[in-house]
């Protein structure tokens, strides 16, 4: 069981913690995994070291909250939560009391399915073209059917197979 005491101490202590936590405790869904890459670009506004990040997330590992991951064999680095994210933040931010189990996969916005979150640049959608490649799209929340009709053009036009 993760203890409240320790999240909100290290989000007293820790610059990029505090960073890390207010940024879950915002984020409206939870995730099974989170990749490093994806986490510093989110906070990228903060300055926040890779090293850092990693610390603070070997340190939420301890506390119980998930599995670092180190990247290796064209895998990225990541965490996968054991626990809801978004409740570790808002624990550790003084918003709720205790932190909640991860729900069922179909709560979740896993990262083996195609996902929709919403950013300060408009919807971001990943698709899964092969089991180890993603392609990611940030696209605008009004997004026409023109504009779609346009990049599936574009994506059509590109030409990789041998004539």
């Amino acid at each position: 069981m993760i203890q409240p005491e320790r999240l909100k101490a290290l989000y007293a202590s820790d610059t990029t913690a505090r960073v890390l936590f207010e940024h879950l405790a915002r984020r409206q869904r939870d995730r099974s995994e989170t990749t490093v890459d994806r986490l510093l670009v989110q906070l990228s506004e903060h300055g926040i070291r890779r090293s850092d990040l990693i610390r603070v997330l070997r340190g939420l590992e301890d506390l119980g909250c998930g599995r670092y991951i180190e990247g290796r064999w064209g895998y990225k680095s990541r965490f996968q939560w054991e626990v809801s994210l978004t409740s570790v933040g808002k624990v550790a931010c003084g918003q709720q009391e205790n932190v909640e189990p991860l729900g069922p996969p179909d709560e979740a916005a896993d990262v083996d399915v195609d996902v929709e979150e919403e950013t300060d640049e408009g919807i971001r959608h990943i698709f899964h073209l092969r089991p180890s490649w993603t392609i990611e799209l940030v696209l605008p929340e009004d997004f026409s059917t023109k504009e779609a009709e346009r990049l599936s053009a574009f994506i059509k036009a590109l030409r990789f197979e041998q004539p």
